[in-house]
């Protein structure tokens, strides 16, 4: 079995604690979300515009992905 160093293992476990809280944070957000656009009177547009955003956020994320392959970015780093 490989053997981890002590500050390589506190990164791993940091990183790791920050991706499960982000998690917890964003989705937590996003199950209230539609009940405070309820309690702020919001017309039902405004629950498409917001779903419309994410849409367009999830697109730039694959657009982003396909010009950092084609720059070859990867590369450079390992």
């Amino acid at each position: 079995m490989l053997k981890l160093s002590g500050r390589l293992l506190k990164t791993f476990i940091a990183l790791s604690l920050l991706s499960l809280f982000a998690d917890i944070v964003y989705e937590g957000a996003r199950s209230i979300g539609g009940a405070y656009l309820n309690f702020l009177a919001a017309p039902a547009i405004a629950a498409g515009i917001l779903g419309f955003g994410e849409l367009l956020s999830y697109l730039m994320r694959l657009v982003g992905g396909v010009v950092a392959q084609k720059a070859s970015s990867g590369r450079a780093y390992w």
